[in-house]
């Protein structure tokens, strides 16, 4: 029972996923099959088929294509196990950062490794690397600073006792 219950929760997660992407049935299919690989990807533990469609829908809420929707799951789940993160807040921040910097879905994985490196070399959670983020990403990105930089500086301030939105909000004024 418990089986049929998981099947079911997993192809509701695939409908919203389908009605939020508009994705065609070729397409459906491919994002399903990355979502049942994700969730056996014994480098993902904990992670769920469901959890992966459930990272997918929030990616295209953020308008990410069908094809960096995939690229960026794997990332997007590998950030939400190191920064012991909600999956839909990992995806949340990854696609904010993927849509303020301009990058890829491929570039997932290195948003998840950045947020985490930035973490464990300053006092800042996961989060709060992501609340800076979202305050300064567009600032940074159209004064040409790099997400790397970005994060470095998130990091900076984070030692100084300035954290989460308050550091991103420093950097973004300090950029105005």
């Amino acid at each position: 029972i418990a089986s049929v219950k998981m099947a079911g929760d997993f192809e509701q997660s695939m409908n919203i996923l389908g009605s939020v992407t508009q994705a065609s049935n070729d397409q459906m299919k491919a994002l399903g099959n990355t979502a049942r690989a994700l969730g056996q990807d014994v480098s993902l533990p904990g992670i769920s088929a469901k959890d992966a469609a459930a990272a997918m829908t929030e990616l295209g809420k953020a308008g990410l294509s069908v094809n960096d929707i995939m690229a960026a799951s794997k990332g997007v789940l590998s950030l939400a196990k190191a920064g012991q993160i909600d999956v839909a807040s990992a995806a949340t921040t990854t696609a904010r950062a993927l849509n303020a910097f301009g990058l890829a879905g491929s570039e997932a994985s290195k948003i998840a490794d950045l947020l985490a490196a930035g973490a464990n070399s300053s006092t800042a959670s996961v989060q709060d690397m992501a609340f800076g983020l979202q305050m300064a990403g567009a600032s940074s990105k159209s004064m040409g600073v790099s997400l790397q930089d970005t994060i470095t500086a998130l990091s900076i301030f984070s030692n100084a006792g300035i954290n989460g939105s308050d550091a991103g909000t420093s950097l973004k004024t300090m950029f105005q």
